[in-house]
This record gives structure tokens, sequence and C-alpha cells, in this order.
């Protein structure tokens, strides 16, 4: 009689939790996107990062040049080729704070909205808890304290920079006709492993393919490259590092529920 009992609380508030629990995974599920667009903003920054590497350096080396025929600093500064890097090397560092704020700004918006649901979870779990281990002929605690879940959720999480609303195109990414002085300058310092993402999919896919215990599952493996252009809001051209885009790969498996060890299996073996 006493399990009967406990058995239609515990079902009691299972039906109070189906909602939450419902709105919980709908917000994870973004919560997963937005990290998949904070990942790659994080490649956005490194691609102009390098950028501002590569124009300091050629800030640099006409300096000294300019410094060898007996010209002052102050006066090689004067000459409108430096002063155009200067002003590409600010609109790059602002572009960068504006990615990382942006990140940020998204992350929190959306732990905030996870830990207040959480929160409104926390009484009806632990009922039905309590009820589960009258169930079990476990000890009840009646003063059982607030589940550790939700600190893991309400706790400052540190991000890597994660605004809400328009996307910000990085230079590189333009798809209009650049200015002549800017294309002259406009190198991005390639770092080794670097290529384009159009090309790290078509490697992965082609990885998939040969890999026979990885062939069976290619429909659900391969990448559809128009999806995750779309999901990550990146160009295909964009460049990055190898191990930039098995951070984006794993984030976009992890959206598609894709099984964990199959998705190391993957991302392990490919180089």
């Amino acid at each position: 009689k006493r399990d009967a009992s406990a058995e239609r609380m515990i079902h009691f508030y299972e039906k109070k939790l189906e909602p939450i629990e419902a709105s919980l995974e709908r917000l994870e599920t973004k919560r997963d996107k937005a990290e998949l667009i904070c990942l790659a903003n994080e490649v956005k920054i490194d691609e102009q990062e390098s950028r501002i590497n590569d124009l300091e350096k050629k800030k640099n080396d006409w300096i000294e040049k300019c410094e060898a025929f007996g010209m002052t600093e102050k006066k090689a500064r004067r000459y409108e080729i430096l002063k155009e890097m200067d002003k590409q090397i600010e609109m790059a560092q602002s572009k960068i704070y504006i990615m990382r704020k942006e990140n940020e700004i998204r992350m929190k918006e959306i732990n905030l909205r996870l830990a207040k649901i959480h929160k409104k979870a926390e009484p009806y779990r632990n009922r039905k808890n309590q009820f589960i281990r009258i169930k079990d002929n476990r000890p009840v605690d009646f003063n059982m304290p607030e589940r550790t879940e939700l600190k893991e959720h309400t706790e400052k999480q540190e991000v890597k920079s994660y605004k809400r609303g328009e996307y910000v195109e990085t230079e590189g990414e333009e798809k209009t006709k650049r200015d002549p002085r800017e294309e002259m300058h406009d190198v991005i310092e390639q770092k080794e492993g670097a290529g384009n993402f159009e090309a790290w999919i078509t490697k992965l896919n082609d990885h998939i393919e040969k890999k026979q215990e990885l062939k069976k599952y290619k429909d659900l493996l391969k990448i559809d490259q128009e999806n995750i252009i779309q999901a990550t809001r990146l160009h295909d051209n964009t460049k990055m590092t190898v191990d930039n885009f098995k951070k984006i790969i794993t984030q976009y498996y992890k959206i598609k529920k894709i099984d964990k060890k199959l998705v190391s299996e993957v991302i392990n073996n490919f180089k």
C-alpha cells in the first residue's frame, strides 16, 4: 500500500515536471547552437588577430627601412601607407571586441534562463526523489538541500568571447570588391595546418568515406556544407586551423545528438 501511494506521488511530480523538462531541453538545444556560433566567432577572432599581427610586422618592416635611410620613426609614420595600416588594425581590434562582447552576452542570457527554469523544477524534483526513496525503503531527508545541479547553471562561466542581433562580418569575408590599398596589405598570416572551411569539410567527408568503421555511418556523419555554414554563420573561405575546425565539428555533432564515442572516432583520427 505504501509503495502504491509513493508510486502515485512519483507519477504526480513527473507530470508536474514534464513541461518544465521540455522547456529545459529546448533551451539546452538553443544553448548548444549558441555555443556553436561562439566557437565560429572565435575562428573569426583568430583570423582578425592574424591579420593584426601581419599588419604590425609590415609596419615595423617599413619603419626599419625608413630608419635605415636616416629617417626618424616620427617622420616615417607620416606616410599614408602607415596611417592606412593603423586604421586597419584599429578596425580589426574593434571587430574582435564586438564579437567577444556578443559571445559573452549571448551565453550569459541563456545560462540565466536555464538557471531560472532549474530553480522552478527543484521543488518537484526533490519531492519526487523523496517518494522514490520511500518506495525503495531508503532513508528520507525531508530537509534536502537544493540539488547541486542548479549550481552548475548559476555559476559564472568563463566564456571566450560570445550580441544578439545582427551578424558582424569580418574583413577577409567580404563578398564585394575591396579597396586596392586593403588588398595590398590584407594578408592573413597562415598558421600551421590552416585551411579554409570548405576544404576542411570536403576533407572530413572524404575521411568518413574512406574509414571502414565510419563509412557505415556516413549518412549520419557526413557534413552538409550549406547547413553548417548557415548554423555557424561562417563563409566557405573562412581560414581556420584543424584544431578550430574540430571544435566546430564536435559542437555541430552535439547539436545533431550524435553518439559521443562515434564523434571521438571521427575527430581523433582526423588530421
